[in-house]
């Protein structure tokens, strides 16, 4: 997913989706760093999640965004609903000095 409208700096990453008959599994990774663990999506019926907490990521001027990486869930479902990713400024990215 580009990023690359977002200053760089440190960001609290959240997600919204939901959960489903058809769920599988995902994880959010920033190149080969794996930000959040692997999440399933399955449900008996459908039910959203709101601003479930991922991780914190640092955008650079070079590294400007994320992949979300799916597979089968254990349920055997594929699906993954996404209703909205938020990126929240991290009190400590704001710290941050630049020389």
């Amino acid at each position: 997913i580009d990023l690359g409208e977002m200053p760089a700096g440190e960001y609290k990453l959240y997600i919204s989706y939901d959960e489903n008959p058809e769920g599988g599994e995902y994880s959010v990774w920033r190149r080969q760093q794996q930000i959040s663990d692997w999440i399933g999506t399955y449900a008996s019926k459908t039910k959203s999640v709101t601003r479930k907490y991922l991780g914190k990521i640092e955008l650079t001027d070079q590294i400007k965004s994320v992949t979300i990486r799916t597979r089968t869930g254990k349920e055997g479902g594929k699906l993954l609903l996404i209703r909205k990713l938020g990126l929240e400024e991290s009190p400590l990215g704001q710290n941050k000095q630049t020389n």
